[in-house]
């Protein structure tokens, strides 16, 4: 995922691609997987991810985007959002890699993943 190429998951293959959170085991059906989904064209994300359409929402506001997840930029684990199993600044870390690298970020950061890992600054 590291070109910044946009892919559309083909129709077939979307029916059953499923996006699982390797921390949590959250798993989800995906219709695309990249920065702009073709059915939000409004919607640019700031890293490419694993977006489904809002299965929430009504018909019309079905063209929602919901942002799944996406892979860790140091082990490339595919994580979900929560703050329980990722963390983002810049890019995408799982936290097991955030933990293991919190002296790498600038101060703001570490104090923000700090606070995610439930531990004081």
């Amino acid at each position: 995922m590291d070109s910044g190429v946009d892919k559309v998951v083909p129709e077939k293959a979307s029916r059953g691609t499923i996006f699982t959170c390797n921390l949590c085991k959250l798993e989800a059906r995906f219709d695309y997987l990249g920065r702009r989904p073709p059915f939000a064209p409004h919607i640019a994300f700031l890293e490419d991810g694993y977006i489904c359409r809002d299965p929430f929402g009504s018909s019309s506001s079905s063209q929602r985007p919901l942002f799944l997840g996406s892979a860790c930029s140091l082990c490339h684990a595919t994580v979900c959002c929560s703050l329980s199993c990722s963390f983002f600044f810049a890019k995408r870390f799982c936290l097991p890699c955030a933990r293991q690298n919190v002296a790498a970020f600038c101060p703001e950061a570490q104090a923000e993943l700090l606070k995610a890992l439930g531990a004081k600054p």
